[in-house]
């Protein structure tokens, strides 16, 4: 049982701790971004996962334009950019384009266990 995981991202070494896959997945949000983007290679708008999100989420009116603009907004300033922190993704708030690490992604599912 290992509680780090080290993956070789981009000429980068990404560590998550048991700690910090605690912090990452203790949203529920995050936790449908990594489920949304795992098994993806390409860069995705923010628009088309807050969309996916909406329709997922019961307590929004799924599919409103009020409720995809509020989940959007979530993930620009809160979750996009702790994930990013964290190396499990690139964020560019300027384009709004999310590129998954998919070996970092596969790391926090290999260490959910731990």
């Amino acid at each position: 049982m290992s509680h780090t995981s080290t993956e070789k991202i981009g000429g980068e070494s990404t560590t998550l701790s048991s700690s910090d896959r605690h912090r990452l997945l203790v949203s529920e949000r995050r936790q449908q971004l990594v489920q949304i983007l795992n098994g993806t290679d390409t860069a995705t708008d923010v628009t088309t996962l807050a969309e996916i999100i909406a329709e997922r989420v019961t307590e929004l009116d799924a599919g409103s334009r009020e409720a995809i603009d509020r989940v959007k907004i979530e993930l620009h300033h809160v979750h996009l950019p702790k994930m990013a922190e964290m190396g499990t993704l690139a964020y560019d708030p300027q384009s709004q384009r999310v590129r998954p690490y998919q070996s970092a992604l596969d790391s926090i599912d290999d260490g959910g266990d731990a």
